[in-house]
């Protein structure tokens, strides 16, 4: 879906502010300290349910108000029209979609779907692979439906197996689920991967002239998330 009309009210600098994207690449510009980056972090906030910058989420609200709020439209297929909304106060973050409130940012995301370049981006290549793991599985949610529930029960049988093995009980179970969720995961991700690989074979052959990219060997251990994938 698409954000066509966006307004911010107390979040950092910003006290209020509306625009309405267009259908192209949108740019923003602006003199030092003009809200370029509240504004980004408005949007970041409306499709993750938090924080661009997590440590200091608590600064979020505007200074000498109780909360802000971000409210905004987006349209769909056949000219659909979806509002969307979070506000941060003192009781917490509140989120809606449709009219309703959510339970889980989660709903968030599959409307309004984000990908922001972080200053430390190369921790992709340079930190463990849990990073990674995570990166990849964020972009696997956005393509394919069945991957979220097959994470979460891949998450609750590695929950129950955890608790299972502290009280000396049987893992037979658990490790068989496990292993059912375990490959469903490996194959949604290789999946994805496979999609993937001829597009970063074009922008390689681009940039450096050479076509041999690829994946090499296995990815041992790749069915064991230990973050959430949001």
């Amino acid at each position: 879906m698409r954000l066509t009309r966006c307004s911010v009210r107390d979040l950092r600098i910003i006290a209020s502010a509306e625009f309405e994207p267009g259908r192209g690449i949108n740019l923003v510009v602006g003199a030092n300290a003009s809200g370029k980056t509240s504004l980004l972090e408005a949007l970041y906030l409306l499709g993750r349910g938090r924080a661009l910058r997590q440590r200091h989420g608590d600064r979020l609200v505007r200074d000498g108000c109780e909360r802000l709020r971000v409210t905004a439209e987006l349209s769909g297929e056949q000219g659909r029209r979806r509002p969307i909304g979070v506000e941060r106060g003192p009781d917490g973050l509140q989120m809606r979609l449709d009219g309703r409130p959510l339970r889980s940012a989660l709903e968030l995301s599959e409307a309004l779907p984000l990908q922001y370049i972080h200053p430390d981006i190369h921790q992709l290549v340079q930190a463990g692979p849990g990073l990674r793991r995570q990166f990849l599985d964020r972009g696997v949610f956005h393509v394919e439906h069945r991957f979220l529930a097959c994470w979460r029960r891949y998450q609750r049988a590695l929950r129950q197996r955890n608790a299972a093995l502290k009280a000396g009980g049987s893992l037979d179970a658990w490790d068989v689920q496990l292993a059912e969720e375990g490959s469903r995961l490996d194959a949604q991700r290789s999946a994805y991967l496979q999609g993937l690989e001829p597009l970063l074979r074009n922008h390689v052959v681009g940039l450096l002239g050479r076509d041999d990219v690829g994946r090499r060997g296995s990815t041992p251990g790749l069915h064991r998330p230990r973050r959430a994938p949001l």
